[in-house]
């Protein structure tokens, strides 16, 4: 992409959510198959998406769980 535009790397490339939606979009693009690549691509990101989803809810279920019956046994332990 550098070559082709004339400059240097570091004006192309940039650190952050740009370069997952500017700088590898055009870089498929200059893939052979730049429609497969693509929407592999964006296929990718929506499963990682998903999968972060999936792993707060999990993550709140633990700690519910873990403050229930932390609770529950408290409770057990008070009585006797």
């Amino acid at each position: 992409m550098s070559h082709k535009a004339n400059v240097s790397i570091e004006q192309v490339v940039s650190s952050g959510p740009g370069l997952a939606f500017i700088v590898y979009p055009k870089a498929i693009s200059l893939m052979p198959f730049p429609h497969f690549w693509a929407i592999t691509f964006f296929f990718m990101i929506f499963l990682l998406g998903i999968d972060s989803q999936f792993v707060t809810c999990e993550s709140g279920m633990i700690i519910d769980l873990k403050i229930t019956y932390l609770f529950i046994f408290s409770m057990y332990f008070v009585f006797i």
